[in-house]
């Protein structure tokens, strides 16, 4: 008979890495409780192996979808979590669970049942013993090559897998780092991430025509204060900041990073329209 009450999921306290999460200059207490709540909300099974969008995990947690995702890629890129598309593996969860024969049995449905490979081989990258649980249709598992960190999400290395034969003509996308010096456009991507409303969407990525476009912008102003102005000048927009609905034939417009780095129909980039208060409210 399957249990009435969700188990509570309190050995997380205890566990070193999350306590040095709090030690992370870059996470903030927000940070710490999201990654306290993928591991103990109602979506978590006996594995620490669930599957979930960023908008399911934005909708269960109330965090806006934009702040979801950076922390998502922040908690992959230093070992806390896995994330494969919408599959997440909270890699301590399982060692802190009651391994009684009905809990083991639960976990080993929840690993079988993981379409995610990269996910299942991070399973038994961290419970060698339960190798058996896994047989692939042919009684053995490859070896889970893990030991060099993930430093970007998985779903985007089985793309660049796939896109071997094209790597020399159209280079492999970059993930932000979590810091960067000033006047690359990784630290222009994390200045926008940090500093505009929660509606503008999140950079995650770099392709070559985002490090194109936000290079060539820095040539023009290479001051980190002009851009500082430019997302103040978000806030002070209701229409920028997502706080009106934009008018007839532009219902699906966002101001994301892309629309930033572009020229309007009148030649003028965006980036200079926002600096220089276009989009501001009148007072």
């Amino acid at each position: 008979m399957p249990s009435r009450y969700h188990p509570i999921e309190d050995g997380l306290w205890d566990d070193p890495k999350f306590d040095a999460i709090g030690d992370l200059k870059e996470a903030q207490g927000v940070e710490r409780g999201f990654f306290a709540f993928l591991s103990t909300n109602k979506m978590q099974r006996p594995a620490g192996i669930y599957r979930a969008t960023d908008e399911e995990i934005a909708a269960a947690s109330r965090l806006p979808v934009k702040q979801v995702k950076t922390y998502l890629v922040s908690l992959h890129r230093r070992r806390l979590i896995v994330r494969d598309g919408a599959w997440v593996f909270i890699p301590g969860y399982w060692k802190r669970q009651a391994h009684n024969p009905g809990m083991t049995k639960a976990a080993r449905f929840c690993l079988e049942s993981c379409s995610s490979r990269a996910i299942r081989d991070a399973f038994i990258k961290h419970y060698p013993l339960h190798r058996e649980w896994l047989t692939d249709g042919c009684g053995t598992v490859e070896e889970p090559k893990l030991e060099n960190a993930p430093t970007e999400p998985m779903q985007l290395q089985n793309q660049n897998q796939n896109q071997n034969q094209n790597q020399n003509h159209n280079p492999s996308p970059r993930q932000l780092p979590e810091e960067a010096v000033w006047g690359c456009p990784e630290a222009l991507a994390l200045k926008y991430n940090r500093e505009t409303p929660n509606n503008c969407p999140a950079v995650t990525t770099l392709s070559r025509g985002r490090r194109d476009k936000a290079t060539r912008y820095l040539r023009l102003f290479p001051d980190e204060s002009w851009w500082t102005a430019v997302f103040q000048q978000y806030h002070r927009s209701r229409f920028l900041s997502g706080k009106s609905q934009p008018g007839d034939g532009h219902k699906s417009f966002q101001p994301d990073f892309d629309w930033l780095l572009s020229a309007g129909k009148d030649g003028v980039e965006n980036c200079v329209k926002v600096h220089d208060g276009r989009y501001a409210d009148g007072r």
